[in-house]
């Protein structure tokens, strides 16, 4: 049973970013700073650009620790796979591998996880008596989908990081004007103390950088992502 442990199935518990409450601070800002206003589809545009860089930069980010991050909290999933023919389906809101592990079951009739690794040259770890996985250290390969040698019928247990999911604040018209519709809306499902990184994001998108430079500049070094109990990852001056 020594692998249990680190394969645990945990919950993770979100506090959204309400995608209203977004629109209006964005709409008050981009007016503070001369910036304009933004349609309901320039918005549903941009404050998906704008999470979709971030994720990528919190996952690429070498300062950030990816595992601990509180910002990426919202999409580290875990999913227990079944064989279906000879392969293991990705799940469709992949994004990155955590961890891999295999659900072993014993003779006992227990079940314990066992550790899972990626084979980067699968001709000479097959051939290899060093590198050859067993039913002790499975490995794995992904292409679009998994595949786990030794080849048996056990069930993958992956730990991995999910897409964001797509935005969309629905609206009605009432004549020329845009009435938000909650229904159909599709919150974000980034933690909401992470609202004014994303808002400040979008910002520089909707081009307000110039009154903003302290955007412009965290753009640019890409590193001003830092670990706080606060979660405020963007120093404003605004």
């Amino acid at each position: 049973m020594g692998y249990v442990s680190a394969f645990i199935l945990t919950t993770n518990t979100i506090d959204v970013i309400l995608v209203q409450t977004l629109y209006q601070e964005c709409q008050d800002l981009l007016r503070t700073f001369q910036g304009g206003y933004l349609s309901n589809d320039e918005f549903n545009r941009l404050v998906n650009q704008a999470q979709n860089y971030l994720f990528k930069t919190l996952l690429e980010d070498t300062s950030v620790d990816r595992y601990t991050n509180e910002s990426l909290s919202p999409f580290r999933k875990e999913a227990t796979i079944t064989k279906s023919s000879g392969i293991y389906t990705t799940p469709t809101d992949f994004a990155e591998i955590r961890e891999v592990a295999v659900e072993f079951v014993l003779p006992s009739g227990e079940t314990e996880y066992r550790p899972c690794y990626l084979i980067t040259d699968l001709g000479l770890t097959l051939t290899s008596p060093i590198r050859k996985p067993t039913k002790k250290t499975f490995g794995y390969t992904k292409d679009v989908n998994f595949k786990i040698y030794p080849s048996s019928n056990v069930k993958m247990f992956l730990k991995y990081f999910s897409k964001p999911v797509q935005t969309e604040r629905k609206v009605t018209y009432s004549g020329d004007d845009e009435v938000y519709n909650p229904t159909g809306t599709v919150n974000l499902e980034w933690n909401e103390t992470d609202k004014s990184m994303v808002l400040d994001m979008m910002l520089f998108y909707a081009g307000v950088a110039a009154n903003m430079p302290d955007i412009a500049n965290w753009i640019q070094l890409r590193n001003s992502f830092v670990q706080s109990e606060s979660r405020d990852y963007v120093n404003r001056k605004i």
